[in-house]
């Protein structure tokens, strides 16, 4: 379990308990522990899968890997993990220790043990809003915009963790 994810939970935990304003905050802070834990478990798998294709390749400090399921590559360094996918419904997952960001076209989330940062795209640039998971008040107040992103960033993880498990599964690879 990532940095992250645990801090994450460790808020849930001290969260109250009862009210509306509790089951608000609630709401937010697990939508984006589980979304933090799935995009941990498809750097993952995608790692697992190229590492039993033995599709990687040392460049530098950077270990490149080509899973060879759905236009989905990945690269690692020490410290951090990056996923990509280029084709239809493209983005990526960065996940490091103490952070892990999926971005897409439509949002980009970045998720920290105590706060979010939600970037989404407004004209000519991207609007970022920065949110602090440690205030009830601050996560409700801007719980539209986390929400918007979990939306649009959710359907990137959904299919690539779609599109890793059937691959892992048409290959007979465990992981």
């Amino acid at each position: 379990m990532s940095t992250v994810v645990s801090r994450l939970e460790e808020l849930l935990d001290a969260a109250p308990k009862t009210g509306l304003k509790a089951s608000m905050y609630l709401g937010v802070v697990s939508s984006l522990s589980r979304l933090a834990e799935d995009a941990v478990s498809a750097a993952r798998l995608a790692e697992c899968i190229a590492t039993a294709n033995q599709a990687c390749k040392q460049r530098g400090g950077l270990l490149h890997c080509t899973t060879g399921c759905a236009s989905i590559e990945a690269a690692k360094t020490g410290v951090e993990t990056l996923v990509w996918k280029y084709s239809s419904n493209a983005g990526s997952i960065r996940v490091a220790e103490g952070r892990v960001e999926i971005n897409t076209e439509e949002a980009k989330l970045a998720i920290e043990p105590g706060r979010a940062e939600v970037s989404l795209p407004s004209g000519e640039g991207w609007m970022t809003i920065e949110v602090d998971l440690r205030s009830i008040d601050d996560s409700i107040g801007k719980s539209y915009f986390i929400k918007y992103a979990i939306r649009k960033v959710g359907k990137l993880l959904r299919t690539l963790q779609w599109d890793l498990r059937n691959c892992a599964r048409a290959r007979a690879i465990t992981c």
